[in-house]
C-alpha cells in the first residue's frame, strides 16, 4: 500500500458527525480563501493604471518615499501580483504558489515600511 492510500485512509471520516464537521471546516476555508482573493484583487487593481493616469503618484511612492530602485517596474511587480495572486486564490487555482507570492509581497511591505533606510529600527516610534 502507499503512503497516500494510507493518509487518506487515516484521515477519512469515520461517522456522520466527522462528514458534517469535514463540510463546515471546508466551507469555513472557502469564505477566508474568497475574502482574502477579494481584499488582493480590490488592492491590486490600481496595476491596471500603473502606467497610465497614476504614474506620478506610483513614482513618488515607490521611488522617493520608499527608496525603491525602478520604481515603476517595483510598482508593477508588487500590484500585479497582487491582483493575479487574489484571482488565483479565489478561483481556487495555483493557490500556494501565489499565496506564497502575495505572503512575500506583503512581508516586504511590512519590512519596508517599518524599517528606514539607514537599517535603524522605528518600530516603535
Amino acid at each position: 500500500m502507499s503512503v497516500y492510500y494510507k493518509l487518506t485512509q487515516l484521515l477519512k471520516p469515520k461517522t456522520m458527525k466527522g462528514i458534517r464537521n469535514n463540510i463546515m471546516w471546508s466551507t469555513y476555508l472557502l469564505f477566508i480563501r474568497l475574502w482574502l482573493g477579494y481584499a488582493m484583487v480590490t488592492g491590486g487593481q490600481l496595476v491596471l493604471t500603473v502606467f497610465s493616469v497614476d504614474r506620478e503618484f506610483f513614482e513618488d511612492w515607490f521611488g522617493c518615499e520608499l527608496g525603491f530602485p525602478a520604481p515603476l517596474l517595483m510598482a508593477f511587480l508588487a500590484k500585479g501580483t497582487e491582483f493575479t495572486g487574489g484571482i488565483f486564490v479565489c478561483l481556487g487555482i495555483f493557490t500556494r504558489i501565489s499565496s506564497s507570492l502575495i505572503a512575500f509581497v506583503m512581508l516586504i511591505a511590512t519590512l519596508v515600511a517599518n524599517i528606514d533606510y539607514q537599517m535603524q529600527e522605528h518600530l516603535l516610534t
